[in-house]
């Protein structure tokens, strides 16, 4: 066959292929495929007239070109332009070479699809719609601090809830109430809930709120908080109208909107406004003649508060009371000690019913357990995606991760499990950008081939590095290759340089793969497997990783069939 002969194969081959492969010289094309030329919606002759760079979106340019020119430069994602000014997002793997004089570029682009079917949005504007209508303002931040999710309740002028979404409580709140929140939050970490009362300036005018500051906790993992922040300025005024007047004082006791009263320690009822009557569903001449311990769902929570009450003198609280219909309720109490000029014990307190508030409260965190769950399909559905492209290997990518977590377990790595389970499920992503057929080839690989395929961690980082997991998952599937005396790939990184998460992967997939059937060969079973670890222990392998995971098989691990 001629040289002729082969190079028309070869340009047919190319055309026929999904990748859009080229070649520049000096800057300029000098070949590019059918699909190249369908990628970026021009003409092959139209191509050929212009350079490289014109397709990069302007203001990716400048990044691109400097990262193409490096030494050993191979691969990168940009953003590029179409013929018609459609945005995409372009991988190009390159190799260069050099003619005498001339630069030559060889490689190939494959166009990046992105995008999921998250209904967020639609959650965010249904929930803001309720929150808008409760009257208390409702923060909702992530664990790293920043807000997520608020609410305007009352309308403040110059406050635009979109505007306060991923800020820290110190870009948007004054100094006076970021430190208390930054105090609180200490408290939210260890899972517990915080309350406490800040006086603000807004438009000219003081305010007061009190502030519940709640753990989002899932999993015995903390992953934020709520702040529920409630105006109490007309409360303010309200007491201190009481000590004024005793006529405004009767006016405002019989119109505030919270339920008002005053008890004795004993509980027996002294007073009380018309809103704790309609909160609890009972007439005034009822309540005039019952127990405050009647209402409570569990009259040893009373007694509980009533020895902190008189210890402290003042408390807030919340608890549950049993309406006359039998409905339970949620209760906010405020309440203090006060003693008449006889010296005899009253307790005086205000009651809010909080019940929608609390079923508000659950209904948040069961949304942010749906997203943790559509998070973990995601994952999946990533990892289903090499398989299905490599169906030799399918299941690998979990078997390796099943062995990876009871190695971590073994290891007491119990809080390296989530990192190591999503790495474990993505870390052969990067084999979405081979050839298939390489992939399930049934004999040795040529070194070209070969390359490629160890090409594919770089890949995977490279998909996996724009996505904020909160662990460092892209450089875990980076490193899944590498081994301790600096053999492997893509860095050839040693020892202390690899992660613990990328050494328990690399011994979990060695291990699945020697055991496990291959294209090129039968499946060669446990035993060559361990061998294997335990011959390059302490060399390619990590020792405590390869003594946990022979531990794990002694205790009868088996991988699950495909």
């Amino acid at each position: 066959m001629s040289n002729g002969e082969i190079t028309d194969i070869l340009v047919h081959l190319a055309d026929e292929s999904g990748y859009g492969i080229f070649q520049v010289k000096n800057e300029r094309f000098t070949y590019v495929s059918s699909s190249f030329s369908r990628i970026f919606g021009y003409s092959k002759e139209e191509l050929l007239n212009v350079g490289f760079e014109s397709l990069i979106h302007p203001s990716w340019k400048n990044a691109v070109l400097t990262e193409m020119q490096k030494p050993g430069f191979q691969s990168c994602t940009f953003k590029a332009l179409r013929k018609n000014g459609e945005e995409i997002f372009i991988n190009v793997v390159t190799s260069k070479t050099r003619d005498k004089e001339d630069h030559i570029v060889t490689g190939y682009v494959n166009e990046m699809v992105y995008g999921l079917g998250f209904t967020e949005k639609e959650i965010e504007a249904i929930m803001h719609i309720f929150l808008n209508s409760i009257g208390d303002f409702v923060f909702l931040m992530n664990e790293h601090g920043r807000v997520i999710f608020a609410n305007n309740p009352y309308g403040f002028g110059s406050l635009k809830t979109q505007t306060l979404v991923g800020k820290k409580p110190e870009d948007i709140l004054p100094e006076k109430f970021s430190n208390r929140f930054y105090k609180a939050l200490e408290e939210n970490q260890k899972g517990k809930i915080a309350e406490y009362e800040v006086e603000l300036r807004i438009e000219g005018k003081t305010r007061y709120f009190h502030v519940k500051q709640s753990p989002i906790m899932l999993n015995m993992r903390y992953r934020g908080v709520v702040l529920v922040v409630r105006d109490i300025t007309e409360i303010r005024k309200a007491y201190k109208k009481l000590e004024k007047s005793e006529s405004k004082y009767r006016s405002l006791f019989e119109h505030v909107p919270v339920g008002l009263y005053t008890t004795t320690p004993e509980g027996d009822i002294v007073n009380f406004n018309p809103q704790s009557s309609l909160i609890l569903g009972y007439s005034q001449e009822e309540l005039k003649v019952r127990k405050a311990s009647d209402f409570y769902v569990d009259k040893a929570e009373r007694e509980k508060w009533l020895k902190e009450l008189l210890k402290k003198g003042s408390v807030e609280r919340e608890f549950r009371m049993r309406r006359k219909d039998g409905r339970i309720i949620w209760l906010k109490d405020t309440s203090r000690i006060r003693k008449d000029e006889h010296g005899k014990v009253y307790i005086e307190g205000s009651l809010q019913d909080i019940t929608e508030l609390k079923n508000l409260e659950a209904s948040l965190l069961e949304n942010l357990r749906k997203m943790e769950k559509l998070f973990d399909s995601t994952v999946m559905a990533l990892s289903s995606a090499v398989e299905v492209r490599d169906l030799y290997t399918a299941g690998h990518q979990r078997r390796v991760t099943q062995l990876a977590v009871e190695i971590a377990k073994e290891m007491g790595l119990e809080n390296r499990i989530k990192a190591l389970r999503i790495a474990g499920l993505l870390h052969d992503i990067g084999k979405i950008a081979i050839p298939s057929d390489i992939l399930t080839k049934p004999t040795r690989l040529t070194e070209v081939e070969y390359m490629l395929v160890k090409h594919h961690p770089v890949t995977g980082y490279q998909i996996l590095k724009k996505i904020e997991f909160p662990w460092p998952v892209a450089t875990i599937v980076l490193q899944h290759h590498e081994r301790l005396d600096g053999s492997g790939y893509p860095q050839g990184l040693k020892d202390g340089d690899i992660l613990i998460e990328a050494r328990i992967i690399a011994v979990a997939d060695v291990v699945e793969a020697i055991s496990s059937h291959r294209p090129y060969r039968p499946a060669l079973g446990i035993s060559v497997a361990l061998d294997e670890i335990k011959k390059n222990r302490g060399t390619l392998y990590d020792r405590d990783v390869v003594d946990a995971c022979i531990e794990v098989f002694k205790r009868g691990f088996e991988f699950p069939s495909s």
